[in-house]
């Protein structure tokens, strides 16, 4: 096992062979405990049939926009979308210009 401080890391992990950076370890720097991906903390978003009927949302697009803010469609080019995933940032109550709606608390 390898184990690297942040400030030698940048370095050293560019030397190391693809071999090597499969087998590294890699500790969550909120925890600082050993975990694998499946036991990491996550965001789920359910999306019910209930939910889909209730939207009005004429496109997945639509649908994502409304219930799984976290997403974004960006359009580079005009025959192509790219699916973006970043962390949600809320300005004035709006996600990628569009109103936030969080089911769970009002505070918009």
């Amino acid at each position: 096992m390898l184990t690297l401080t942040p400030s030698a890391a940048s370095n050293e992990l560019l030397e190391l062979s693809l071999e090597e950076l499969m087998n590294l370890r890699i500790i969550p720097a909120g925890s600082l405990t050993m975990s694998s991906a499946r036991l990491s903390p996550s965001t789920v978003t359910t999306i019910t049939q209930a939910d889909i009927q209730a939207s009005g949302a004429r496109s997945l697009n639509e649908l994502l926009d409304i219930y799984a803010p976290n997403l974004q469609m960006i359009r580079h080019h005009w025959e192509a979308r790219h699916l973006g995933l970043r962390g949600i940032i809320r300005r004035r109550g709006r996600v990628n210009g569009c109103r936030y709606r969080d089911r769970h608390r009002a505070d918009f």
